[in-house]
């Protein structure tokens, strides 16, 4: 049901384009937003799931190519704190995934599409009653599909839900991600 009132949404607000994208040749803008994110994190045949918070700050640049058809440029930083989904009284694990995000993609009016590469360094803490905790970091590059929805600017403000999948492999850890976000971008020019 929900994805059937979801698409009649986008289907009802995609004649709007005009409105959220009307920014002219080469808009420059930068901004922030909050991310909820499930991470599954894979080592020596160990399988962990984590879930957790996060905030971001983005700047890009879009270019409107024909009528609402464009492409759009991205750099992001974020930093996820997570829990792992398996805990007890006596053990406790967190992980902190600190990364700069590269993006490009095309839009067609409120929709866009596109592919990210990210520079992840995660820290893995772990804490037991009875024994002292200990560190594993990782650091490597993983893969994501980017969707964006974006609603009407407004007084050269922008709002973008954005959906991200992605995954990789470094320093023996298999990385996947699913995260949500709102952001925020503003258009100075």
């Amino acid at each position: 049901m929900i994805r059937i009132i979801l698409a009649a949404v986008l289907l009802v607000l995609l004649p709007n384009d005009a409105m959220a994208r009307s920014r002219g040749k080469g808009n420059i803008y930068f901004g922030g937003g909050f991310l909820r994110e499930i991470n599954s994190y894979k080592f020596n045949s160990t399988e962990s799931n984590f879930t957790g918070w996060g905030a971001s700050g983005i700047a890009g640049m879009e270019f409107e190519l024909n009528g609402d058809f464009g492409i759009f440029l991205e750099g992001e930083y974020a930093r996820h704190e997570l829990l792992n989904t398996l805990q007890s009284t006596t053990y406790l694990e967190k992980a902190t995934n600190t990364a700069l995000i590269a993006k490009v993609g095309a839009f067609y009016g409120m929709i866009g599409l596109g592919v990210a590469a990210s520079q992840n360094q995660i820290d893995v803490d772990n804490v037991s009653s009875g024994a002292t905790g200990s560190r594993t970091s990782f650091k490597g590059l993983a893969y994501h599909a980017v969707g964006q929805l974006t609603f009407p600017a407004e007084d050269q403000v922008r709002t973008v839900l954005e959906g991200k999948f992605g995954t990789g492999s470094f320093e023996g850890l298999t990385y996947t991600e699913s995260q949500i976000s709102i952001h925020l971008y503003f258009m100075p020019f």
